[in-house]
């Protein structure tokens, strides 16, 4: 298992500035001295998006991304694919238009990965209040039958999806989010039983729905092949690096990736974190993340 970071520690700037495009925010992560990430696309399906992956020359700045990154000594990892928790709520559906644009967002995604060489492709599973409020079952099959074409490009393209436990946002509702639950998102893995599809586990989104992630980890087991690796206190999705702001136990954590055999790598996700950083303290902020990434690490060596 080795250490890595999304992308997107470097995507926005503080106060409205500019942001950084893949090659910018590569680089700025090898600086800090990462040499394992995670691609992150989530921001080319919205409508005007200015990433790289939106525009007609999308093609070549991946494969220019792939170049510079071999360069740099970088490696891709896993990648996180655009998503949109609205697809299938009642009342909230985006036009076609939109979903024409999620599609091909998507597509491109996979596409990139298998360029890149990326393992695992991170996807958010879809809660379906269009054609049921409570059935599991209806809602695995949306998943299934939306998901089904990427899944079919990622094996084409030699990359696999990982889909991620989902944190619930207003825990008075009747109704659940799909896959907040560990069950389901066992049972949905399990039901298309092709190594194409694996979990990704959020430890920030298991801190809120979970008291006891290891019991989780151990449930999923080897069906664990991507992470997303953030903090907080349980109460709000806070993206922060291990340690400093969230009280997730990390003593108790990584040695259970270990005994369950987990081989993907241990991703942080942690862009909030650099949220309101000015650019002049921004590596010595993302080193700071480098080296509370790396004390994880050497509790997971010591298990």
């Amino acid at each position: 298992m080795r250490l890595g970071v999304m992308t997107n520690l470097f995507r926005a700037r503080r106060r409205g500035q500019p942001g950084h495009n893949y090659i910018e925010q590569v680089r700025l992560c090898a600086t800090a001295g990462f040499r394992v990430l995670d691609l992150n696309v989530t921001d080319s399906a919205r409508p005007g998006s200015q990433s790289d992956l939106a525009g007609d020359d999308w093609e070549a700045k991946i494969d220019a991304l792939g170049e510079e990154a071999a360069k740099l000594g970088v490696s891709f990892s896993q990648a996180h694919a655009p998503y949109n928790g609205n697809l299938f709520i009642y009342g909230r559906q985006p036009d076609e238009d939109y979903f024409a644009l999620f599609r091909e967002m998507s597509r491109r995604c996979v596409i990139a990965a298998g360029r890149l060489g990326i393992k695992r492709i991170t996807i958010h599973p879809l809660t379906d209040t269009v054609n049921t409020e409570y059935d599991n079952g209806i809602q695995k099959r949306t998943n299934i039958e939306f998901y089904s074409p990427m899944m079919e490009l990622a094996k084409a393209c030699g990359t696999g999806l990982a889909v991620e436990n989902i944190a619930e946002v207003d825990l008075t509702r009747a109704r659940r989010t799909y896959c907040a639950n560990t069950d389901d998102l066992i049972d949905l893995v399990d039901t298309v039983r092709d190594p194409v599809l694996g979990v990704c586990w959020d430890f920030g989104h298991a801190r809120m729905m979970f008291s006891d992630q290891p019991r989780q980890l151990r449930k999923i087991g080897r069906r664990l092949c991507a992470t997303h690796v953030q903090d907080n206190t349980g109460r709000r999705d806070s993206h922060l690096i291990p340690f400093v702001g969230g009280n997730i136990r990390w003593e108790e954590i990584m040695p259970v990736l270990k005994e369950i055999g987990y081989a993907g790598d241990f991703i942080l996700e942690c862009h909030s974190f650099m949220k309101e950083v000015p650019d002049t303290l921004r590596q010595s902020a993302a080193r700071l993340a480098y080296n509370f990434g790396m004390y994880c690490m050497d509790i997971y060596e010591r298990a």
